[in-house]
């Protein structure tokens, strides 16, 4: 018992002692190298609780032992669990905030990331009173968790004019998330840019900002809310009298729908993520010209859906914007489309499209795009197309394609298992490089194929196990 109790106690020293490196002026550090500290927790014992309490300022440097470090991380489950933490004001020597910094700081009001930070975790989770998060313009990765917990704010002001990277470190749970009610503010000039980008085009509610000479953030948002003829709108922009369409009132529209181009003096520019989500016994729908994006999910398993035409005023279709229509035959894209991308998943489990033209100036045909419309034999690439992404057509009823010659790589599963593809054609003056694992795998009736000479990386069975289809160059 007594040789029991020692083994405890050496434990809970050993862990207390190894929790961090550093102690000074009554804040936690631990060695990320020999000239910079991440600021950490107390120990794995007595955790933070109420270790740190009321308006705290982390230092740019400290020393110790007669050296100086830099303090360039606020690490993982640093200040997690400080129930009287108030504010916390953060030097410009950060780069990294990392998953849990402050989680559980159920008192804390204020954070200012300051700009030099590049990489943000899931740095607040359940420190709910922190209402509103300033990303600056440094930041170029965003956890996916932090995504996913955007949905207790009232707003995120993302400076970056480029929409940061989403890590993939845990999927995005969209069932979960009620994007309707945090406010996203990004730089005016970056709206759209930020509407096209995974991940953050689940903001319903994405407002713009501008500086004036003085440095100070204007912003132009509204998100008033009005319903008319049965469906629901919301004022984006007062100064330029746009609305977006967010769905419906009442009961869920049947047959077919006319979307008008202008509701009560507003030109409607946007439909809303998961407008029309489950409207299965919606037929037709007709698109203004005013609108120039879809949102996410927007009419996702609309079985009845038959038809549908993009103007050629949308720019931005969301993810998964037409999943399981699975009557959806006809999707046609109006000449003159300044459409630039087909996102993840939109026409995927579109069973009854047959055929498909992609218009010219599409760069990307995204992830799973078309993956398992079994009925597609026929899709027409553009010579703008660059990028084919992974399982983009996979499970397809393809007979035939012809890859344009600006295309320059085709990812993993790129037509997996489209077992009625015969023909694969490189259009010449082929520009393509690189072909993902199993990009044409388990296709039976593939005839062989000559690969590009311009092609330097070949993944794994990019045709499977038939001999007759091993790789062959011009």
């Amino acid at each position: 018992m007594k040789r029991i109790l020692f083994l405890l106690l050496l434990l809970q020293t050993t862990l207390i002692a190894s929790a961090y490196d550093i102690e000074v002026n009554g804040m936690c550090f631990n060695l990320t190298s020999d000239s910079t500290v991440a600021v950490t927790y107390l120990d794995f014992i007595r955790m933070n609780e109420d270790y740190y309490i009321g308006d705290v300022v982390v230092p740019a440097s400290i020393s110790y032992k007669g050296k100086k470090y830099a303090v360039t991380a606020v690490g993982n489950k640093a200040f997690s669990g400080c129930s009287f933490l108030k504010s916390v004001t953060l030097p410009s020597t950060i780069v990294t905030i990392e998953d849990d910094a402050f989680a559980k700081c159920t008192a804390l009001e204020s954070v200012e990331i300051p700009e030099g930070v590049k990489e943000l975790g899931d740095a607040f989770p359940g420190s709910d009173r922190l209402k509103t998060i300033v990303i600056p313009s440094t930041v170029t990765q965003i956890s996916s968790r932090f995504i996913s917990n955007c949905q207790t704010r009232k707003e995120i002001v993302c400076k970056p004019l480029t929409p940061p990277a989403i890590s993939t470190d845990r999927p995005i749970n969209i069932e979960e998330c009620d994007y309707n009610k945090c406010t996203l503010i990004v730089p005016q000039k970056s709206i759209e840019a930020y509407k096209a980008a995974d991940a953050w085009n689940l903001f319903n509610r994405i407002g713009g900002f501008t500086v004036d000479k003085k440095g100070g953030m204007n912003t132009d948002m509204a998100f008033t809310e009005f319903t008319q003829d049965g469906l629901k709108y919301m004022v984006t922009s007062e100064s330029q009298k746009e609305v977006m369409l967010l769905g419906y009132e009442g009961e869920k529209p049947m047959g077919a729908l006319t979307i008008p181009a202008k509701v009560q003096g507003y030109s409607v520019t946007s439909i809303g993520g998961r407008a029309f989500e489950l409207c299965r016994n919606l037929t037709t729908v007709t698109i203004p010209n005013s609108v120039t994006s879809i949102g996410y999910r927007a009419f996702i398993a609309c079985n009845g859906l038959t038809s549908i035409e993009i103007p050629s005023s949308v720019t931005t279709i969301g993810s998964e914007a037409f999943n399981s229509c699975t009557n959806l035959g006809s999707v046609l894209f109006a000449e003159g489309s300044k459409l630039t991308r087909i996102n993840y998943a939109t026409f995927v489990y579109c069973r009854n499209l047959a055929s498909i033209i992609i218009p010219n100036g599409v760069t990307t045909i995204g992830q799973v795009a078309f993956s398992g419309c079994e009925s597609l034999t026929s899709v027409s690439l553009p010579n703008s197309v660059t990028n084919i992404e992974r399982g983009a057509f996979s499970v397809c009823g393809l007979t035939s394609i012809i890859i344009p010659s600006s295309v320059t790589s085709i990812g993993n599963t790129a037509f997996l298992a489209c077992r009625s593809l015969k023909s694969v054609q490189f259009a010449e003056g082929s520009k393509l490089t690189s072909i993902g694992d199993m990009a044409f795998y388990n296709n039976e009736q593939l005839e062989p194929v000559t690969l590009p000479a311009s092609v330097k990386e070949v993944g794994k069975d990019i045709f499977g196990t038939y001999k007759s289809l091993q790789p062959q160059k011009k």
